[in-house]
């Protein structure tokens, strides 16, 4: 078999794509590399308590008891995430959590969150921290560490919320 001018000589193992079907012509608006359909959403079904990945599923309804005593009321619910005491709060569009540690950085007092103010706030100097945990207002000069909290769907259908380092 003779090749003329210009003609090359395909590379041992190469491969020539063929279509499926050959009367078909492929889009040429769809790339060609574009997945057939998006991925599931997490469909997974959480249990409430410790995580093995370290984060906590926190129950709404049914809180867990830890030790803690705030100078006043809280407005949302103290967990352990790993070793660190975090408040879990609903923010403010009463849609979304927020959490932050509960140990205010300033001298160690439990914080509480203020839904009025929309604010962290520790009773025992003053500080405000925002809903990520940055500082509003001193004496507190560091931030407080923020955690994810999100909304998933728990055992018989109920809304729990998953808190874990960011």
């Amino acid at each position: 078999m003779e090749r003329g001018i210009g003609e090359r000589r395909r590379p041992v193992g190469l491969r020539i794509r063929r279509r499926a079907d050959p009367g078909k012509k492929d889009d040429p608006k769809k790339p060609a590399s574009a997945p057939a359909s998006k991925p599931a959403s997490d469909s997974t079904i959480y249990e409430a308590g410790d995580q093995k990945d370290g984060a906590y599923v926190l129950d709404p309804a049914n809180p867990p008891k830890l030790d803690v005593k705030p100078k006043e009321t809280a407005n949302g619910t103290f967990v352990k995430v790993g070793k660190d005491t975090v408040l879990v709060a609903q923010c403010n569009d009463k849609k979304t959590w927020c959490a932050v540690s509960g140990i205010c950085s300033h001298k160690a007092a439990w914080v509480t969150f203020k839904p009025d103010d929309k604010v962290f706030r520790c009773p025992q100097h003053g500080s405000k921290f925002s809903d990520t945990g940055k500082v509003l207002k001193g004496p507190a000069k560091d931030d407080l560490t923020a955690y994810d909290a999100k909304e998933v769907k728990g055992k018989g259908n109920k809304k729990f919320v998953r808190v874990a380092p960011k």
